[in-house]
């Protein structure tokens, strides 16, 4: 699966999005909602049951996960735990017939950067995993969902 962008989603639809790793990243937000973002991070310990029960429990219309590329001539600290959260999120979309969407990180952060972030006023300090999630969300709902109020947000308060 990939970046999926046709598909239609609900005004009132619920967005989870993940940064997965050993510490994993989550950002939600009801579509509709025009300010209401909940972040959290699972982890450091494993929790792949914590990401499952945590899926089930929100119940998402859609999940948008950063893409793991690892990079043949990187160091070897490659995070395979990403992996496996992935698959945990996969899962979780395959047996719901829930739409999974994969992100380019480079893409997510070209767009959000942690400026950008900041300067809206959503960025919370020594939340780096949540922070990332946020930003996949943002570049989803953005790119995907063509919703530019985050972009209208920002042009404003350029001097």
């Amino acid at each position: 699966m990939s970046e999926r962008y046709d598909l239609p989603l609900p005004k009132s639809g619920l967005i989870i999005a993940l940064d997965p790793g050993g510490t994993t990243g989550i950002a939600m937000k009801r579509h509709a909602d025009e300010t209401d973002f909940k972040l959290l991070q699972l982890g450091p310990d494993e929790h792949h049951t914590a990401l499952w029960k945590l899926l089930a429990t929100e119940n998402p219309d859609v999940v948008v996960c950063e893409r793991f590329d690892s990079m043949p001539l990187q160091d070897f600290a490659v995070n395979l735990a990403a992996r496996e959260y992935i698959g945990v999120a996969k899962l979780y979309c395959q047996s719901t017939h829930k739409p999974f969407v994969s992100q380019q990180r480079s893409a997510a952060k070209g767009l959000w950067t942690d400026a950008k972030i900041k300067s809206i006023n959503l960025w919370q300090p020594g939340q780096k995993h949540s922070m990332d999630a946020l930003r996949h969300l943002l570049y989803y709902i953005t790119v995907a969902q063509k919703d530019q109020r985050w972009v209208r947000a920002l042009r404003r308060l350029e001097p």
